[in-house]
């Protein structure tokens, strides 16, 4: 019988995942590593940096300043027929302070028949786009439910028939055709409240943060959310809020300035100046490896890492990277940075593209007072194409590497400037350019790295396609009396999701309490989600004075090979499983019959690994019909031991002439004979 030990052990699951990488195939960290940054996170304003230096990146760029309005507060603009186009799309970044009340986010309507348009929150806590036309009112509302706290960017736009309210660039009211002509009101501009009557008291403000607020005089059907919006030949009024100080709202665009609150001069229903918490910096997009990059905009994105000093004094150096550049050539008058610490003369080092050209270069200072200057092979990089991009130093000569492949060297001496003159930054240089396009795996070695590996993905260098994968999971009991001990012979199923592909196995912990699976990189890149899971079938004695176990799961059987003269050339017998406490046990036996008499090899529970996979069996059932086990045989005849993988899959009953046996790298076909693969009897 069989009988579970339920409440006399208490089972704990060590689950240790020695999988490389971790869930997505990425550079891996080590001896000379200075900084290493995946720029996977997927979401947030940090870039960690995983070599253990601490240089954790943030994510920078720039929506400067805003304006917070407590509910009393408003930024007022003249009326004039410039605000008051025929066709138009206001809109404006958003954080709501409050809920549950009606609000003018940007407004030009008194409450009454003095309108022209309102971009509003409903008390119902959704977007409204409001338009009159002097007699009828009429409105589009979003679906959207706002949160506290949380930034939204919010348009409304008006073609002369249809009005349209996006929220977060999406199209959630409309088009629906309102009332037209829209009417052209002496009602003041208001952002961040309505005005009533003259004298225009405050009517239904807001409470919150509010930026980047644009009119323009055509109805927009796309926005970009990733950086401040421009003033083109569209825009009729552009209130950045980036003065950070005083009583004036520049109009970007313009002469519409707005004036903070009811006076000239500090007054109560002045808002207040405040760093703008738009998501703003470098966005996190999917690259073509499974993984994650940095999507820098070219106009004020970048990455800071802080003062790396791990970087000063160096006497060699690796500085790579992965960079897709989203057009070529460069700007004529601009160097976009791409990697860069210091400001000239402390340049520490930098990473930037040459401008006017499709070209990198790399400079740096040493201690001697010289710089070095080295480029890429000129113009091959690729507008919209991966490379891989690499600059090593060994004290003398600089040489530079683009997919790989060297190009042209510099040479300068002594070791690199203490540099006390700024950060290290990804994206950009002061004073010059920022970098547009993607950055990937960003990794600088205090060593030189004088080889690379370039496949499909991008670290193959570092994890190559080729190389297998292992994850293990090791089970233990909690014996309350005796301790804690290792678990072998027991079930565990591995599962591993990703994108594009899936691997699942069952492997038994061995003597140890190890079970490993082994599998291909390409079977975990970019994977999402790596389960592992135990089966606690435990066998017992089956009466308390008889010491008898049962085999969990186990081979059985035996066979032989014929020669050409159709005697036995092989045979082989053996039982072979797994059992509670001893872990992997059993005996197998080959004998070799084509020499002077026969050798004969054993093995008697020295297994080291034991697995069972393939398809179900039917005769006798099984869910597995292959074993796979590994152990130590000892000649009869005094050979030296040898350690052999024997396969054996049981393919039909009786076998002969069916089941196969595999060692040595042979499969071979059994003659005569029959194994079987079993799995835990029944009571």
């Amino acid at each position: 019988m069989k009988r579970k030990l339920g409440a006399v052990l208490l089972v704990a699951l060590a689950l240790s995942l020695g999988l490389m990488p971790a869930a997505s195939v990425e550079a891996s960290s080590g001896p000379g590593i200075v900084g290493l940054w995946h720029l996977d996170e997927r979401t947030g304003a940090t870039a960690g940096d995983s070599s253990g230096n601490g240089n954790d990146g943030a994510l920078e760029g720039g929506f400067g300043t805003a304006l917070s309005f407590d509910g009393n507060d408003y930024v007022e603009i003249a009326s004039n027929s410039s605000i008051m186009p025929a066709t138009l799309t206001v809109e404006a970044w958003i954080q709501p302070g409050k809920t549950g009340a009606r609000q003018s986010i940007v407004s030009k309507w008194d409450g009454g028949g003095d309108a022209s348009y309102s971009l509003e929150l409903t008390p119902t806590n959704k977007f409204l786009f409001y338009l009159h036309n002097g007699t009828t009112t009429q409105s589009i509302t979003g679906t959207t439910v706002i949160t506290v706290g949380e930034w939204y960017h919010v348009a409304g736009t008006y073609d002369g028939l249809q009005a349209r309210l996006y929220v977060n660039g999406v199209l959630e009211a409309g088009p629906t055709t309102l009332v037209v002509p829209m009417t052209t009101s002496g009602v003041p501009l208001r952002i961040g409240a309505s005005a009533k009557k003259a004298p225009y008291p405050i009517y239904v403000p807001f409470k919150g943060a509010i930026d980047e607020v644009r009119l323009s005089n055509l109805a927009r059907t796309s926005f970009n959310l990733t950086a401040p919006p421009s003033a083109d030949t569209n825009t009729v009024g552009l209130w950045r809020f980036n003065e950070g100080s005083g009583q004036t709202a520049g109009d970007s665009a313009g002469s519409n300035h707005g004036q903070l609150g009811s006076t000239s001069a500090p007054d109560v229903n002045d808002p207040t100046w405040v760093t703008s918490g738009v998501p703003a910096g470098p966005q996190w997009v999917a690259d073509q490896w499974g993984g994650k990059a940095l999507d820098f905009d070219g106009v004020d994105d970048y990455v800071d890492c802080g003062n790396v000093t791990q970087l000063d004094g160096l006497s060699a150096f690796t500085v790579e990277f992965w960079i897709k550049v989203d057009s070529l050539p460069f700007p004529a008058d601009k160097w976009e940075g791409i990697i860069a610490r210091g400001s000239s003369p402390q340049r520490c080092p930098w990473v930037f593209g040459n401008k006017g050209s499709s070209n990198l270069y790399m400079q740096f200072e040493t201690t001697t007072g010289s710089a070095a200057d080295c480029s890429l092979t000129t113009n091959n990089l690729t507008a919209g194409q991966w490379h891989h991009v690499a600059f090593t130093w060994d004290g003398t000569t600089v040489t530079s590497y683009l997919d790989g492949l060297a190009g042209p060297t510099d040479t300068t001496s002594g070791s690199v400037l203490v540099n006390t003159d700024g950060s290290l930054k990804f994206g950009h240089i002061p004073g010059y350019a920022y970098f547009d396009g993607l950055i990937d795996e960003v990794r600088i070695w205090d060593t030189v790295t004088p080889t690379f590996n370039f496949d499909a993905d991008p670290n193959v260098d570092f994890n190559p396609v080729d190389t297998d994968h292992t994850i293990t999971a090791t089970v233990s009991i909690d014996r309350t009396d005796d301790g804690k001990e290792v678990a072998p012979g027991v079930k565990v199923d591995f599962d591993i999701t990703d994108p594009n592909t899936s691997e699942s196995d069952t492997k038994y912990t061995q003597n140890d309490g190890v079970a490993t699976l082994t599998c291909t990189s390409d079977g975990i890149a970019g994977a999402e989600s790596i389960d592992v899971s135990i089966d606690w079938d435990w066998c017992v004695p089956a009466a308390e004075t008889v010491e008898k176990y049962w085999l969990e799961n186990f081979v059985t059987g035996g066979g032989k090979i014929n020669g050409n003269g159709k005697k036995a050339a092989l045979t082989f017998a053996g039982t072979v499983g797994v059992l509670e406490d001893l872990g992997i046990v059993g005996q197998f036996q080959v004998v070799d019959h084509t020499g002077k008499g026969s050798e004969a090899w054993h093995c008697n529970n020295n297994f080291t690994y034991l697995n069972f996979s393939g398809p179900s069996t039917t005769s006798p059932p099984a869910s597995h019909n292959t074993a796979e086990f590994t152990g130590t045989f000892t000649s009869n005849r005094g050979s030296p031991p040898v350690t052999v993988t024997i396969t054996i899959h049981d393919l039909g009953e009786p076998g002969a002439g069916v089941d196969t046996i595999t060692f040595d790298g042979i499969t071979l076909t059994i003659d005569g004979g029959n194994f079987q693969v079993h799995d835990y009897p029944s009571d």
